[in-house]
C-alpha cells in the first residue's frame, strides 16, 4: 500500500460528512476517522470549497483556473457517498464543460 502525504487544504461539512481537498488535487470523503472515498478533482492544489448542506452541492476551486459544481450522493441500500461532478468551469479559457 502506497504512503499518502496530503496537506489538506480546506474543510467543510454536508450534513453528517466530512469533505476535505488537498494539496494533490483530490477530494476526500471522510466516516469518522477515515477516508471512505478519494475523488480526483482538479489539476494541482484545491484552493476552495464551499458547500450547501440543504442542497448537498459542494463547488471546489484549483489553482489551474477550474471551478467544479457537485453533488453529494448517498446510495440508499448500503449509505456508500460519492460525489457526482455537475459542471465545471474553465475560468482561464472562459469556457463552461456540461
Amino acid at each position: 500500500m502506497e504512503n499518502l502525504f496530503v496537506t489538506f487544504l480546506n474543510i467543510i461539512w454536508v450534513g453528517d460528512t466530512l469533505i476535505t481537498s488537498g494539496d494533490d488535487g483530490f477530494l476526500y470523503l471522510w466516516e469518522k476517522f477515515r477516508i471512505i472515498r478519494r475523488i480526483f478533482a482538479h489539476e494541482g492544489a484545491i484552493t476552495a470549497l464551499h458547500a450547501n448542506s440543504k442542497l448537498g452541492l459542494i463547488v471546489s476551486g484549483g489553482m489551474e483556473g477550474v471551478v467544479t459544481l457537485w453533488r453529494l450522493l448517498t446510495e440508499q441500500k448500503s449509505n456508500v457517498k460519492s460525489l457526482e461532478r455537475l459542471k465545471t468551469y474553465n475560468l482561464r479559457k472562459g469556457i463552461s464543460d456540461p
